[in-house]
């Protein structure tokens, strides 16, 4: 978990998607959804297709994040738009 987190520091978009997937799991670290979301989150700005996937799997069930919150809804968004730029099938 530490060297995922170092490597999404800077921007590493494997290294996001370890550190959020290592989060969901709770390998290294404890488990927590909430701070997994914000590891996927930057990957809304990449075009990384197992990163959006998680992000989406967790704004779909609503882990760690509320349904209600416009954040949700931006970041839903944001999911969407680079599903259509990757030409990803939605579901």
């Amino acid at each position: 978990y530490y060297y995922y987190s170092l490597g999404a520091d800077v921007h590493d978009k494997n290294c996001m998607y370890y550190k959020g997937y290592m989060l969901t799991k709770g390998i290294g670290c404890r488990q927590s959804y909430s701070d997994a979301v914000l590891a996927f989150l930057p990957a809304a700005n990449w075009p990384d297709a197992e990163s959006l996937y998680m992000l989406g799997v967790f704004l779909r069930n609503g882990y760690g994040v509320a349904k209600t919150t416009h954040c949700w809804q931006l970041t839903a968004f944001s999911v969407l738009r680079a599903c259509i730029a990757l030409r990803l099938p939605r579901s």
